[in-house]
């Protein structure tokens, strides 16, 4: 099995396949789950990333999410896709946000509040879109990411993950003295 998946992603053919399923279908929900589980499982390596951002995948992955906002299954490894991308390159985290990534992400959060494992996906790709950057904070703020992660550790009080993807992504935007009055009000 791990031979076999090293020739997949080793092969460019596979990413020009999966674009091309991404594209040619992009209203078939069944066909964007799978390309997007596809891409899940190939998103974890981070060689694989420049090869991901110079395909256009980004773009292809925000419109499945704006194209099925209330698929838990297509959300959640959407934003399990975008988190790896985010977390391994500083360049994608940024290309995420201009491709609309951290309003999906958002919308995610606060269109699936009661849906766990989408929720931790969306906490875990909005922290790796903001953590080194003080401009996907602002971004991310403006959108409604306070109230949203607020909501969530409210809906989610006794799961870690998201407990701890909560905090952490609290404290990126508590460093900015003007969020500080928002949070509290929050319930933060």
């Amino acid at each position: 099995d791990g031979v076999c998946r090293k020739e997949m992603i080793s092969t460019s053919r596979t990413y020009d396949v999966l674009v091309r399923l991404f594209k040619l279908h992009p209203s078939n929900k069944k066909i964007q789950k799978t390309s997007l589980l596809t891409l899940r499982n190939v998103s974890t390596e981070s060689s694989i990333t420049p090869i991901l951002l110079n395909r256009g995948f980004l773009p292809l992955v925000v419109s499945a999410m704006s194209a099925f906002p209330n698929d838990v299954d297509i959300q959640e490894s959407s934003c399990i896709v975008l988190r790896n991308l985010g977390s391994l390159n500083s360049e994608a985290a940024v290309e995420i946000c201009s491709e609309e990534g951290i309003n999906f992400i958002v919308k995610a959060m606060q269109n699936l509040s009661d849906c766990t494992p989408t929720q931790r996906a969306s906490c875990g790709a909005l922290w790796a879109c903001i953590h080194d950057s003080d401009v996907n904070c602002r971004i991310a703020v403006s959108l409604g990411a306070i109230d949203a992660v607020i909501c969530l550790v409210l809906v989610h009080p006794s799961d870690v993950f998201i407990l701890e993807n909560a905090i952490m992504i609290l404290e990126s935007l508590s460093s900015f003295k003007e969020y500080v009055k928002q949070i509290v009000d929050a319930g933060g």
